[in-house]
C-alpha cells in the first residue's frame, strides 16, 4: 500500500473514531442536557435531578427518538405540591418541542403527610382547618368547619383514586360529625352542599408521571408503578 493510501485509510480510521465517540458519549450528554432544562422550565422547584439516556443505534438522537430514559430527583414542585423521592423509567421516548412523551413503564414517588398537609391549606383555603393523617393503608381527616359562628368537629376518611393513571383524587368517606348544639338537618345540608375532595394532576409536568397505584405507610403516600413496587412493599 502507497503512503498516500495509508494515510487516507488512517483518516477514515480517525474519522469513525470521532464520530464513535460523539455519539456514544457527547450527544447523550448534549440530549440529557435538554431533557434537565425542559424539565426545570415545567415545574416550580426541582432538587438533584439525574438524567440517563440510551439508544441502539445512537443516530436515534439525531430523530429526538431515545430508547430508555431514567430520570431521578430529589424533589419536584408542582402547583405547590412537593414530590420527593422520584425515580421513573421510559421507553419508546420521544421529544417534542417542550414536551417529553413516552411509555412510564417503572414509577416511584412519595408524598409525605407533612407536604400533604402544606398543600391542602395552600391551595383549598376552605380546608385550612381540615389536617390528614396517612396511617397503614387508610388516610384519615379530623378538623373543624364553621356553621353559623359554630364550630364543629367534623372527622371522615379519604379513598384515593388515580384517574387517566395522571390525576390523584381524594374522595372523602365515613364523615362524622359531634354532637351539635344546631339543628341536626341544618348540618346534614351543609354538609352535602361543602365539597370535602380535592386532587392534583400530574399531567401539568411536561414529562409523563402515570402511577397504576398507591401505597400509605405511617406518613407516607407513595405512587408507584411497575417493578419498583417492589421496592415499596
Amino acid at each position: 500500500m502507497s503512503e498516500g493510501k495509508r494515510k487516507i485509510l488512517f483518516s477514515i480510521i480517525v474519522l469513525i473514531f470521532f464520530i464513535f465517540i460523539f455519539f456514544q458519549y457527547v450527544t447523550p450528554y448534549l440530549i440529557s442536557l435538554q431533557i434537565e432544562r425542559d424539565m426545570m422550565a415545567s415545574t416550580e422547584q426541582i432538587e438533584n435531578l439525574e438524567v440517563k439516556v440510551d439508544s441502539f443505534p445512537p443516530w436515534k438522537y439525531f430523530y429526538s427518538r431515545i430508547d430508555y430514559l431514567l430520570l431521578k430527583a430529589d424533589i419536584i414542585e408542582i402547583d405547590g405540591l412537593l414530590l420527593e423521592d422520584l425515580e421513573a423509567e421510559y421507553e419508546n421516548v420521544v421529544l417534542e418541542e417542550d414536551r417529553i412523551k413516552g411509555q412510564n413503564t417503572d414509577l416511584t414517588l412519595t408524598i409525605t403527610e407533612e407536604q400533604l398537609n402544606k398543600y391542602l391549606q395552600q391551595i383549598y383555603p376552605r380546608l385550612r382547618n381540615i389536617n390528614i393523617t396517612l396511617q397503614s393503608g387508610e388516610v384519615f381527616v379530623d378538623g373543624f368547619i364553621t356553621i353559623s359562628d359554630t364550630e364543629i368537629n367534623i372527622s371522615l376518611q379519604l379513598e384515593i383514586v388515580i384517574r387517566e393513571r395522571t390525576r390523584i383524587l381524594f374522595i372523602p368517606q365515613n364523615i362524622k360529625v359531634e354532637e351539635l348544639t344546631i339543628p341536626q338537618f341544618f348540618v346534614e345540608g351543609f354538609l352535602e352542599e361543602e365539597d370535602f375532595s380535592f386532587s392534583f394532576d400530574l399531567k401539568r409536568l411536561n414529562f409523563p408521571l402515570n402511577p397504576e397505584r398507591t401505597l400509605i405507610t405511617d406518613g407516607k403516600l407513595f405512587l408507584i408503578s411497575g417493578r419498583f413496587s417492589e421496592r415499596i412493599e
